[in-house]
């Protein structure tokens, strides 16, 4: 029976000593064939795992396997925050801090996760843009408040409370055309309204200068000169024979200007006036109405059909005309004005902006910042607010 000899196996560290001094004595005095030193030679060193130095490197792997588990976790915890983020679009793209420790912290968390990321790429996460990022970073202290200056200091500004809810940069008021009596003008316009399926829907309407009253209008699904008429007859049914309107104003579309419109104007006496061409900005006030419709009531809802469109517009126009107050009248509605039935609430409004100075005194001078001695002793409001009162009472009287 042939026996087969068992395959001899070395050490790996003989075989690198003989790579390394390719001398062919030292495999032989080791005992290994020159064969196999041949082989070793022509294929040269291979890949070796050892086992050497496991005991004393035990703690560290186990660090490393701690270390690895922890990165997933805080992986993981990273991914749903930043969904979360994204699902509730929370971002600093759009936002106000206005309080500095709220400014402090996320300076710091940037600061902190800017040692290991980009800078960039960290600001990108949160939705901070770099101008702004390094404008809070060069203030510090009462600079990183909304407020620039400490509020005791001017006591009568706007209190905190008040600039959250107030528009930072107001537009720039322009005085135009003001009537001094009802339908002495009209403004006429058209605006277009898209709808879910992509398809449009055409409103006209005619609103009153001295009063602000929409007095009539039209929802059409294409662009037709005969609405211009519709609206204008419709609005001029409601005048007495004494009471015709003199001048209506539009712009230059080809809604406007049409020999249509010009037949209907002979006979009702009206003398159309066109924006842009006769006179500047003569138009912005249907040009207004259309954008409180439209941003602040139609976009709000589900524009799928001209019967939803139609519906949404007769709300809105009864409760412009008859619910909601006007600044511009002191709180009175446009139907009010129009028909002379104001209910008079100038002096309700200006003892309730009396009472809205005094509090915002009282907010002011209770506030404090870093900036402000501790050591200050707190003034009594009660009895500020007592003699503020009194005094408001008096000048009522007198």
């Amino acid at each position: 029976m042939r026996t087969t000899t068992p395959r001899r196996t070395y050490d790996h560290r003989i075989r690198e000593l003989a790579c390394q001094s390719r001398d062919l004595g030292v495999a032989h005095y080791l005992g290994v064939p020159k064969s196999t030193m041949a082989s070793w030679l022509r294929r040269g060193m291979p890949d070796v795992v050892t086992i050497d130095g496991l005991d004393t490197n035990a703690e560290l792997r186990a660090q490393v396997v701690r270390l690895q588990r922890r990165v997933h976790t805080l992986t993981a915890i990273v991914r749903v925050l930043i969904a979360t983020m994204r699902a509730l679009r929370i971002n600093l793209v759009q936002q106000r801090l206005p309080s500095a420790e709220q400014k402090t912290r996320i300076l710091s968390a940037i600061r902190s996760a800017a040692q290991t990321l980009k800078l960039k790429a960290v600001l990108k996460i949160v939705g901070l843009s770099p101008a702004r990022f390094h404008s809070w970073n060069s203030r510090t202290n009462c600079g990183l408040d909304d407020r620039s200056s400490c509020p005791r200091s001017v006591p009568t500004q706007l209190a905190a409370q008040e600039i959250a809810r107030t528009r930072l940069h107001p537009h720039r008021p322009t005085v135009g055309i003001r009537a001094t009596r009802p339908n002495e003008y009209w403004y006429i316009d058209v605006t277009v309204i898209r709808l879910l399926d992509d398809s449009r829907v055409y409103l006209h309407a005619i609103i009153d200068n001295f009063s602000r009253r929409i007095l009539s209008w039209t929802l059409a699904r294409q662009m037709d000169p005969t609405n211009t008429c519709s609206v204008l007859l419709q609005a001029g049914q409601a005048l007495g024979d004494g009471d015709k309107p003199a001048t209506f104003i539009a712009d230059s579309g080809i809604e406007n200007i049409n020999a249509q419109v010009n037949a209907m104007l002979s006979p009702e006496g009206l003398r159309p006036i066109f924006a842009q061409v006769e006179v500047a900005y003569s138009n912005s006030m249907i040009e207004a109405f259309w954008r409180s419709l439209k941003h602040g009531w139609l976009f709000l809802n589900r524009l799928d059909s001209f019967a939803a469109v139609e519906k949404l517009v007769e709300f809105y126009v009864r409760q412009h005309n008859s619910v909601m107050p006007h600044a511009a009248f002191n709180g009175s509605t446009p139907d009010e004005v129009y028909f002379g039935t104001d209910k008079h609430l100038s002096s309700d409004l200006r003892s309730r902006a009396t009472l809205a100075r005094q509090q915002r005194l009282l907010t002011n001078r209770a506030a404090t910042c870093s900036s402000c001695s501790t050591a200050e002793p707190a003034p009594n409001f009660a009895v500020i607010s007592r003699g503020l009162h009194f005094h408001s009472q008096n000048s009522r009287r007198s």
